[in-house]
C-alpha cells in the first residue's frame, strides 16, 4: 500500500493543494484535473518528524458557567489553521480593534463541536459536523446566536461560503480553504454618529468557520458604506445541496466545488445601474430617475444566491439563483420588467 508524503503541491492551475503519495512523479488535480509534475526532491521525502503536542487553547470566559466544555488538547499543526483563521476573518471585516477569537477545544467529535467564541457562538452551533457542514443552517444558527448575544441591534449582512461539494456540505475540518464566512452591523450604531464621523466604532463583526476553528473581529464600520449594505431578513429555504443541482442543470459542472454569497443584490439592480437603463429610455426619463431615487431598492425582493465556480467559463451561464427554489434568476428581464413597473408608478 503507497504510503502518503507529508508534503504537498499547489495546483498550478486552481491553487488548492495537492497531497503527494510517496515516489509520485506525476500528480493529477481532483478539482480541475491539471497534471502537474512533482519536483525530483519531492519523490522520496525524508521522514516526518514525530509531532508535536501543544498546550490547550482555552476560552476567554472560562469558568463563567457550569456547563462550559472541558477544553481538549490541540493536535499538531492546528496552530497554523488558527493562524489562517484570524487572517481570513481580518480580511473579511476589515480594520479591526478587537480580536474576539478562540479554538473548537478539538474538532469534531461525536458529529458536535467544543468551545465558542467569546460567549458569541457555541461550537455546537456548526452542524452536524465540521467535517460535512450544512452551510444554511450552520449560518443560521450562528446568525440566531450572535443577534442574541452580540448586540441589540445587530443584523447579519453578508454569508459566504467557499469550497461548497457537490452535495452541498463543506468540509471545513482539514481543509484551508473550505471556509463559512459571515458579516454582522449593529445597526444602532448608525443611528448615533455625529456629523463628520467617519466610522462607527465597533459596529462591525465578522466570524469565519475554518479548519476546526470558528474566528471573530469586532471592528469599526465605514460610514460612507452604510447605504450599500443589505441585511438578511430570512435565509434562504433552498439548501446548497439543492443550489448545486440547480446550478449543475443550468450547465456548471456538478464535480469540483463552487463560491457561494448570499444575499447578493446584481449590480443592474443597485441605484447605478438602474439609472444607467433609465438613461436610454426616451420618454419620461427624469421622471422615472425621480421615483427611482424615491425608491427603497435594497428592501425589495431582489436578493439571490450568488455562484461562482472557480477556473470554469460561465459567460453563458446564470450566476444568480432563487433563495426560496434556487431556479435560475435572468437578471435582465427583471431588471427591465422593474423599470416597467416604475413607469406605471
Amino acid at each position: 500500500m503507497s504510503r502518503h508524503s507529508d508534503r504537498t503541491l499547489t495546483c498550478s492551475n486552481c491553487g488548492v493543494n495537492l497531497p503527494l503519495e510517496e515516489g509520485q512523479q506525476v500528480v493529477v488535480c481532483e478539482y480541475c484535473s491539471t497534471h502537474t509534475a512533482v519536483p525530483r526532491e519531492f519523490w522520496n521525502p525524508e521522514p516526518a518528524p514525530a509531532p508535536v503536542h501543544h498546550p490547550p487553547v482555552y476560552s476567554s470566559h472560562r469558568g463563567q458557567g457550569p456547563d462550559l466544555p472541558v477544553p481538549v488538547p490541540k493536535p499538531a499543526g492546528k496552530s497554523s489553521a488558527l493562524v489562517v483563521a484570524l487572517v481570513i476573518a481580518l480580511v473579511i471585516g476589515g480594520a479591526s480593534t478587537t480580536l474576539y477569537f478562540l479554538t473548537s477545544g478539538g474538532g469534531a467529535l461525536s458529529n458536535t463541536v467544543r468551545g465558542d467564541v467569546a460567549g458569541l457562538v457555541k461550537g455546537s452551533a456548526v452542524v452536524p459536523s465540521f467535517e460535512a457542514v450544512d452551510g444554511i443552517e450552520t449560518a443560521r444558527n450562528i446568525s440566531d446566536q450572535v443577534e442574541e448575544s452580540w448586540r441589540t441591534h445587530a443584523r447579519t449582512s453578508v454569508v459566504r461560503f467557499t469550497k461548497v461539494r457537490p452535495d452541498g456540505t463543506l468540509n471545513i475540518s482539514g481543509d484551508a480553504e473550505s471556509l463559512l464566512g459571515m458579516t454582522f452591523y449593529d445597526t444602532a450604531a448608525f443611528e448615533s454618529v455625529v456629523p463628520g464621523q467617519t466610522n462607527a466604532k465597533g459596529a462591525q463583526l465578522s466570524l469565519t468557520v475554518i479548519n476546526d476553528y470558528i474566528a471573530g473581529f469586532q471592528g469599526d464600520a465605514s460610514l460612507s458604506g452604510i447605504e450599500d449594505i443589505v441585511y438578511v431578513d430570512e435565509f434562504p429555504s433552498c439548501d446548497l445541496r439543492t443550489l448545486r443541482r440547480k446550478a449543475a442543470e443550468a450547465g456548471y459542472p456538478d464535480t469540483g466545488f463552487a463560491n457561494v454569497t448570499f444575499p447578493e443584490v446584481p449590480g443592474e439592480f443597485t441605484k447605478d445601474g438602474l439609472d444607467f437603463a433609465l438613461s436610454f429610455v426616451r420618454k419620461d426619463g427624469d421622471a422615472l430617475k425621480e421615483k427611482l431615487e424615491a425608491m427603497e431598492w435594497d428592501t425589495g425582493p431582489y436578493r439571490y444566491y450568488q455562484v461562482y465556480v472557480p477556473n470554469f467559463d460561465a459567460a453563458d451561464l446564470p450566476r444568480y439563483f432563487d433563495p426560496d427554489d434556487c431556479t435560475p434568476v435572468d437578471v435582465k428581464k427583471l431588471q427591465e420588467a422593474l423599470i416597467e413597473d416604475l413607469r406605471r408608478m
